[in-house]
């Protein structure tokens, strides 16, 4: 699902509830959405912590001086240094969990039925 299709049945859903929130707001509110999660995510130790979805977290990742390498067939070596990157992890909630083994049960034994 792209951000155009999740705009669409988010407009759709609503028609049907009281709140019946129209394509342009539910635009509006998914790019404030995004941009938010952004700011948030390109902090250093960002963390957004969703109910009943999870954990998207940025994790700073220290690599270590691993000696020197040979480069090419010269004698010319070269010392791999110490650097620090940032990487993005995701750990789905319990429920999501839940949710996901539900289904993959359920693939399984329609695809033995076939």
């Amino acid at each position: 699902m792209n951000v155009t299709e999740l705009i669409n049945e988010i407009a759709r859903r609503t028609k049907k509830t009281r709140y019946q929130i129209t394509r342009p707001e539910v635009e509006q509110a998914i790019t404030l959405m995004v941009e938010i999660l952004g700011e948030e995510m390109s902090k250093p130790n960002g963390k957004l912590s969703i109910d009943n979805f999870g954990i998207l977290e940025v994790q700073r990742r220290v690599r270590k001086n691993r000696g020197t390498i040979r480069i090419g067939n010269s004698t010319q070596t070269r010392e791999l240094t110490t650097g620090v990157s940032y990487r993005c992890r995701f750990k789905a909630s319990r429920a999501l969990q839940k949710t996901l083994r539900e289904n993959a049960r359920q693939a399984n034994t329609t695809q033995k039925t076939l």
